[in-house]
This record gives C-alpha cells, structure tokens and sequence, in this order.
C-alpha cells in the first residue's frame, strides 16, 4: 500500500480545525468567567455604594434634627436666663484629652459654645434624635454640627453638613464642590497671607490668631476683590493693624465682592485709612453673620464704619464695641454708608462716633438704592468706664447731618427703607444743624418710602438749634416721598434746659408725628403697647432692650 500525502495533509488539517475549535472554546470560557467576576465586583461595590448613601443619608437627617432641636434650645435661652445649655460638662474631668477630637484632620478644641453630645450621655437626645450610633459637635451660637466619627465618601472621609449637602447634590446630578475638600485652614499669622493668594476659596480658621507681627509700617495689606468663604468658626483675630491713611478700601478686607464673613471676633483694632474704611471691610456687597469687633478704633475721610465702610448686601447677628470710630463724611458706628440690604439684630455700643457730616451713631448714610431693611438694630453712644475704672465721655460729633441711629437718610428714587424693632441711646455733643435722635436729616423724593415701627430714641442733645429734634432733625419730602411712623417714642428733657420737638423743622407741608414721654413713662411696659415682646424685653425701671443682645458668645 503506496504513501498517499494527500491524506496526511487532510488529517493534519482537520487536527488544525479542532485545535482552533477547542481554543475558541477556552478563550471564550476565560471571556465568561471575567465577565462573570466583573459584573460581581459591581454588585459588591454598588452594595458598598448604596450602604454609603444610607448613612449618609441617616447622618444628613441626624444633623437636621440636631439642628432644630439646638434652634429649640437657643429660644429657651433666651427666655429663660436660668437656662444651662445639655453638653460636654468641661468640668466633669480632668483628663484635657477628653476636650478635643480630631476632626477632618486636625485637633478641634471645646471653645466656649461649642459642646461634644455623645448618645451614650444623653439618652433623650438618642432617643428623639436617633443618633445611637453617632458622636457630634456643636455650636450652639452658629449650630454649625459636625459628625466625629465621620462618613467615607469616595475617597475621603467628610464631617460637616455642609459637606454632606454638598454629597448629596452631587448625588442628585450637580457640579459642586466638597468644601472641606477646597477648604483652606488658618492657624497662624502667616496663613493669613492666603487670603491674598486665594481670593476665591474657602478658609475657616483652626485656632486663635494673633496679628501682632504685622504692626509695623503700613501694617495689615487689606485683601482686595475677595469672593470666596471665610469662616471664623468662633475664633479671634487680635491686635489687627492697619496703618493706611493714604490709601482707600481698608480693613482686614479691602473689598469683599460677593463673598460671605461669618463666626469671627477682631480683639483690639487699629485701622487708618482715607476713603471707605471698617475694621472688617471697606466695601462689603456680601454677607456678613456672627461678627464681633471688639476694642480699639477705626479712623479714614469718607465712608467710615466700625464694621464696614460702605454695604450692600446682609449684615446678621453682629456686635461693634469700639472706642471711637472718626472720619469725614458719611461716618457710622456699624456702616459708614448703607446703599442697600438687610441689616437686623446688629448691636453698636461706639464711645465716640465723630465726623463732619452725615454722622450716625449706627450708619452714617442710607440711600437704599433698592429696597432696604434695619430689624432690630442698637447705636449706644455714652460715657463709659472702663476695666481700669476710667470713665471716657462719650457721645456723636459732627457739623451736619448727626443722627443716633443715622446722620442722613436720603432716597431719591421709587425705594424703600423699613426701620423695625430698633434704639438709639446716647449724645450728640457737638454741631450745628441736623441733628436727631433718630435721623438727623431725613429726606424722601420720587415716591421713596421710609416706614418706621417701634422705635425709640433717648438721645440727649447738647447744642440745641433750629433743625434739632427728639427724632427727626430736619424732615423734607417731595414728588410723592412718603414716611409713615407707627409706635415711635423718644425721651424728653434728657439735658439740663433741653427743650426739643419732636421733629426740629419741617421743610415741606407733610407731616409726621412722634410722641414724647418722660424717663419714668419710657421706663414702663404699658408705654409699649403695640410692641412685639417676644423680641423685645423691659427690666424694672429701665427703657426696653433686644432679646437678642443676650445671644452673643464673645470667644
């Protein structure tokens, strides 16, 4: 039987066909399996995913509630003056390591107003808040919470609200940051320089700064065009120094442009400037909250304020105790000039408010070029003594245009002022013309509106002359200007000889009214009527004060 090649080549090809088939096969069985572990590996970390999301979503809820329920215990603190805050009793144990926790990375201390709640100690607060699992800090003055223990998120572990809301916008489909994750932290005198660097960001501060190193020469270089955050967190910047007289936009800030400023105390300011100086800011057209400047002055030409020059935007929950606040024109204890906004439960306590004209013991001018709000605002201008048993001889100075609240409101266009719920108590010492205990000048054209309810002032004037007034120095309206006061009272024959109308002239054929009393009838609760004293409260022979002067946690 002969050597057929032919069927040699034919088996050796069918060999090659199956040798394909059975790789095929294996290399499609290979293919299956890692299908089959990748599709795993998805469900296990979607797994991972949605665990994640429900704690974070049980977390965001915790906050909330713990949120109203600080709110709750804020009012009754307010109303009861025998109120203890539930919290880390900072006197149960010795042990200081018990004080502080890491939190996002760095030690946070117990400051005054910020409490550690532990489920373990309050079970009433793990039963109503359902947080049995969790540990949280805090802030009763700003009810900024933060969650100890932390939520992973990603590839980082995340603590504040603000952070979990931001997770969950993110969530949902949005484009937003996580703060801490573009949060810069300033601990140091140095890390202040940042703010320079990083116009835009968000810094909260870590610990208490002192700026005495920039004292010397020109001092401070104030931040110009600054957009981003900046959160104190109930710390204090001390012994802040500026020393510009030349040179206009001063402050800690020269011009905040649509930033936010919150939770910070400025100890012992010393700030020259010339045009649009505050200790603070310059020029605010932000928000400003939980602000407390404390001790020193503030000293420029025009557009001159103990927290900001000139605003528009929000100013909330603040307190200026300054000195003295000088300038020239358009001079105030809070604001040197007003253009628009909302300004409520903001407290001026200024020793000597000083200018030339348009000088007010809590804004120098208003012009609400938009429709504008002062709620519950104080401009106190007296002697005072001080820790050193020095009494100082305070009061407002100027030549034209002094107010104890404002020097000069003046709206000339379609607007609105609402002046609610505020007092001015105090001196103007010294000037020539237009002064009140309210307003100074007072002047409303083009249909402007200024609506004026529950507000007294007790504001002695030294110098009495035509155009001075137990609230309104000189009062002129025109082209349909309309100023409607309801329940507004000021206090008479505070200086010796002192004889003063209600409004000291009249320079148009309107009238508005405002009633008189005497020490004892603005010392007494039935004078107040229609008053709302769930925001106001009086104390035997006193006149009344604001609840919410009490709120404030100086640090």
């Amino acid at each position: 039987m002969g050597f057929n090649l032919g069927e040699v080549f034919k088996k050796d090809e069918e060999t090659l066909v199956i040798d394909r088939r059975k790789q095929a096969m294996k290399a499609m069985i290979i293919f299956t399996v890692i299908i089959a572990i990748a599709l795993v590996a998805l469900i296990v970390l979607k797994n991972i995913g949605d665990v994640d999301e429900n704690r974070r979503v049980a977390i965001t809820k915790d906050i909330q509630n713990i949120q109203l329920y600080v709110k709750d215990k804020a009012t009754q603190a307010r109303t009861d003056p025998n109120f203890v805050y539930p919290g880390l009793d900072l006197n149960r144990s010795g042990d200081e390591s018990a004080y502080k926790l890491n939190v996002n990375g760095y030690q946070e201390e117990f400051r005054y107003g910020y409490y550690y709640l532990s489920p373990n100690d309050y079970s009433d607060m793990s039963m109503a808040l359902n947080v049995e699992n969790e540990h949280y800090i805090v802030n009763y003055n700003t009810a900024d919470v933060i969650n100890v223990t932390g939520i992973k998120y990603g590839s980082g572990r995340y603590h504040s609200v603000d952070d979990l809301l931001a997770i969950a916008s993110i969530k949902a489909g949005n484009n937003v940051p996580i703060p801490s994750a573009t949060t810069i932290l300033l601990k140091t005198p140095s890390d202040m320089m940042k703010l320079h660097e990083n116009p835009n960001a968000n810094f909260k501060m870590a610990a208490n700064i002192d700026m005495a190193s920039y004292e010397a020469g020109l001092g401070w270089k104030p931040v110009e065009g600054f957009t981003g955050n900046f959160d104190g967190r109930g710390y204090t910047i001390s012994n802040l120094k500026v020393n510009r007289s030349t040179q206009g936009y001063v402050g800690l800030f020269g011009s905040v442009a649509g930033g936010t400023i919150s939770n910070l105390t400025l100890l012992n300011v010393d700030i020259v400037g010339e045009n649009y100086t505050g200790a603070l800011a310059g020029t605010m057209a932000g928000h400003v909250s939980n602000v407390i400047v404390k001790g020193g002055t503030v000293d420029g030409e025009d557009k001159v304020g103990g927290l900001v020059g000139a605003h528009q935007g929000n100013i909330s929950k603040c307190m200026v105790d300054l000195d003295s606040v000088s300038g020239r024109e358009d001079v105030g204890g809070v604001v040197g000039e007003l253009d628009s906004g909302v300004v409520e439960r903001v407290s001026a306590r200024t020793i000597n408010v000083s200018g030339l004209s348009a000088v007010g013991g809590f804004v120098g001018c208003v012009s609400a070029t938009k429709e504008s709000y002062l709620q519950e605002c104080v401009a106190v201008t007296q002697q005072k003594q001080k820790q050193n048993e020095e009494t100082f001889n305070g009061g407002i100075t100027g030549n034209t245009d002094i107010g104890g609240m404002i020097g000069l409101v003046e709206i000339l266009s379609r607007s609105k002022l609402h002046m609610k719920n505020c007092y001015a108590v105090g001196n103007i010492s010294a000037g020539k013309e237009n002064k009140g205990g309210i307003v100074g000048r007072l002047t409303v054209s083009n249909q402007a509106q200024v609506n004026m309810d529950a507000i007294y002032a007790a504001v002695s004037i030294l110098e009495k002359g035509e155009t001075s007034g137990g609230c309104i120095g000189l009062y002129s309206s025109s082209t349909g200007g309309i100023v409607s006061p309801n329940d507004i009272f000021w206090e008479k024959d505070l200086a010796p000889g002192e004889v003063l109308e209600h409004v000291g002239k009249f320079d148009t054929n309107d009238r508005i009214n405002f009633t008189s009393k005497t020490p004892s009838e603005m010392q007494t609760r039935a004078t107040y009527t229609n008053w709302d004293f769930d925001v106001w409260e009086i104390a035997t022979r006193s006149r009344p004060t604001l609840k919410f002067e009490k709120t404030f946690i100086e640090y």
